[in-house]
This record gives structure tokens, C-alpha cells and sequence, in this order.
């Protein structure tokens, strides 16, 4: 039994092009709903981890998102999406192991309230 989508995950799933070439950017979307940047992201993720749909969100070359035909446009995007956590997991790495006062370092002490 599949899950039940609702009307606005629908809508933006519509405007998602099922294509390599095609692409729509998240303004466009947001321009066509009228949501705000966060929820459009919060969906595209609904609609990729809740309903197993796979979309691609590129951020660089030719931005926007689409829902792959072949294996070989998959692949790209999930290329893009592996570097992208890479670069995530070092930023939680840091953060998780960095010493809280580095920053003094570069602007001394100041009041911080």
C-alpha cells in the first residue's frame, strides 16, 4: 500500500521534470506555489525519503532539480550529492572536536551577549 501524498507534495512533484536534460530551479517552484524556500526543501526531501521518488537537486553546472531517466543521469547527481555530505561530515567533525575558544584567536575577547 503506498502512502498518501498530500496536495502541495502533488503539486511540486508535477512541476518536476522527468528528464536528464530538463531542469526547474527552486525559485521556480516557489514561484509557482507561493512556499517558502524551506518548505519546498522539506518536500523534495518528503518526496525522496517518505515515497522513494528520486529526484536530483544539482547546485552546480546546470542547477534544479529533475527525476533521472537513465542510470548514467542518476549517477551525476548522486556524485554531486556524495560530495556535498562529504563536505558536511567534515564541517560536523570540526564543530564536534573543534576547541570552543578559537575564536578568540582571531578576534579576541568580546563581550557576546
Amino acid at each position: 500500500m503506498s502512502k498518501q501524498m498530500t496536495p502541495i507534495e502533488k503539486v511540486v512533484l508535477s512541476l518536476i521534470p522527468v528528464s536528464d536534460e530538463r531542469r526547474i530551479n527552486r525559485k521556480d517552484i516557489i514561484k509557482a506555489t507561493g512556499l517558502s524556500t524551506r518548505r519546498v526543501k522539506e518536500i523534495v526531501k518528503q518526496l525522496v525519503n517518505n515515497y522513494g521518488i528520486v529526484i536530483i537537486g544539482l547546485r552546480s553546472g546546470r542547477t534544479g532539480y529533475f527525476i533521472p531517466v537513465t542510470e548514467q543521469a542518476r549517477q551525476e547527481g548522486v556524485l554531486q550529492l556524495k560530495a556535498q555530505a562529504i563536505e558536511e561530515l567534515k564541517r560536523v567533525n570540526k564543530v564536534q572536536k573543534g576547541n570552543l575558544d578559537e575564536w578568540k584567536k582571531y578576534i579576541g575577547d568580546v563581550e557576546n551577549d
